[in-house]
């Protein structure tokens, strides 16, 4: 089925131009401002300065546990694109290389597990937060969002596993869920910062329009026995598949922003903070992109459901198609072999899809006003159907922080199976960084990488250096008057 295998590909190579997943390095630090309530909207209240603007953040994660390339590192990856933005140079096997020139070789992962493949992307526009009086802080943001990819492929689909297993051998697939979603969210944030007898009790939420560009889904409603058969044919029992996609999706290459979709989404979150003052405790929790977006216009939404075995001979057929522009030709086909019809499969001309629900607790110790650990956890939850998938992840953060300069050395896990080490930088308004530093200074088994920048305008005096000074001045003013205060 090279199909199949071209759809794996393609996936991870799709990624490669872009290259963390909740970039925590730099929403812990309380110099990231109204950057900080991608990860908890009760952020926005920690702090000392009047207001906070950011110019421009992008950032992007991708990582999987299907197949990997040996030897290599996303700068020799990037170094052996093409004008179009295609990787050259890879296979299974070592092809002939041209003097002067390494091939970039992939290989898949052995074992049972079940495997996943992530990419996600967000843009950030200029945004604003500022506060109002001691303990209210409003913002403003807007950011441009993909998230693509499967947090449940069965493990008999992994690629070893499929090919070596024999003819006529049924195996279990079961139920799993595929998902790509872009979309633009405009919001609001509100946060508020409430005194208490042990510290202080922050609350946030963040309320957000959202406006879909393209959406895209495949899933197996229930467990179905397949084999496989000679002359590269399946034959399957009793199934129930489910997949929609937008016609953005088909347009020759072109973007198109007229996909019709749209909805509601908000992040809701509170920190509570407790301790010394000059050495406190902080504990938040949020729940992250709870909402969904409906398509109703240039979409399609197909089901295949057929209670009889089905057999569909020469699967290699589906090797003409090649890229996403063939897309509608490839559903007619497969609606042919399975139901006898090129257009019985089609159910509807809207669908909806939730966004990449997810619920993260974060945990801090200061230490001193510029030394401290952090540490993030982030579980993905599926509220609304159809949402993309969102990659469980647990992150320890030592952090060195002042008002012009920051270092974080994020230490992140991936689905419990994958370890990374990262570093941030942060020079005035300037932050950048990666949670995965191996991934462009080393060379190994690259199955992930991850990068992010951001420029932000923030006051050149805090809140408290005007305290401060403001102290001074009437210290000043009294000693030269005479008078003296203190006991």
């Amino acid at each position: 089925m090279r199909f199949a295998t071209i759809c794996a590909i393609g996936l991870c190579l799709l990624t490669l131009p872009l290259s963390a997943q909740e970039q925590a390095a730099f929403r812990m630090l309380p110099t990231a401002g109204i950057n900080r309530i991608s990860l908890n909207p009760a952020f926005a209240a920690t702090g000392t300065n009047r207001w906070d603007v950011n110019v421009v953040e992008g950032s992007a994660f991708f990582a999987n546990n299907y197949l990997y390339f040996q030897n290599t590192n996303t700068i020799e990856l990037l170094q052996h694109l093409n004008d179009e933005g295609e990787l050259q140079q890879f296979d299974l096997e070592a092809p002939p290389a041209k003097p002067g020139e390494e091939p970039i070789i992939f290989d898949y992962y052995r074992g049972t597990e079940t495997r996943f493949s992530q990419l996600q992307t967000n843009f950030m526009g200029p945004s604003v937060a500022f506060k109002i009086g001691e303990q209210h802080t409003i913002g403003v943001f807007n950011r441009f969002r993909t998230q693509i990819g499967t947090a449940d492929i069965p493990a008999n689909f992994s690629y070893y596993t499929y090919y070596d297993r024999p003819f006529e051998e049924q195996f279990s697939v079961e139920p799993f869920l595929g998902a790509a979603l872009s979309w633009l969210e405009i919001g609001l944030n509100y946060s508020i910062a409430l005194p208490t007898e042990q510290g202080q009790l922050r609350l946030g939420i963040s309320p957000k329009w959202l406006r879909g560009y393209y959406g895209a889904y495949v899933k197996n409603n229930s467990t179905f026995q397949l084999e496989k058969l000679p002359g590269d044919s399946l034959r399957s029992g009793p199934l129930d598949l489910e997949f929609g996609y937008t016609e953005s999706l088909t347009d020759d290459g072109d973007v198109n922003f007229d996909s019709g979709g749209s909805g509601w989404g908000v992040d809701l979150g509170v920190e509570y903070l407790f301790g010394a003052p000059e050495a406190p405790w902080s504990i938040g929790f949020s729940i992250l992109d709870l909402g969904q977006i409906s398509f109703d216009e240039n979409a399609a939404r197909h089901r295949l459901a057929q209670a009889d075995p089905l057999t569909i001979i020469g699967f290699n057929d589906y090797d003409d198609f090649g890229s996403l522009d063939d897309l509608d030709m490839l559903v007619e086909q497969f609606s042919t072999d399975v139901l006898g019809d090129s257009t019985a499969s089609l159910a509807s001309n809207s669908f909806s899809m939730g966004l990449p629900t997810a619920a993260s607790l974060q945990v801090k110790k200061d230490f001193t006003s510029t030394l401290a650990v952090a540490m993030t956890y982030t579980h993905p939850m599926r509220v609304f159907a159809n949402s993309p998938s969102r990659i469980e992840n647990l992150s320890i953060l030592p952090m060195y922080s002042t008002r012009w300069f920051g270092v974080v050395l994020p230490v992140s896990v991936y689905n419990w199976e994958q370890v990374r080490v990262g570093a941030h930088l942060q020079l005035a308004w300037l932050h950048l960084g990666t949670e995965n530093l191996l991934s462009f200074v080393g060379k190994g088994e690259y199955n992930s990488s991850d990068a992010y920048v951001a420029l932000k305008v923030q006051p050149f005096r805090s809140r408290s250096d005007r305290d401060q000074g403001e102290l001074r001045r009437r210290k000043k003013r009294s000693s030269e008057t005479g008078c003296y205060f203190g006991f």
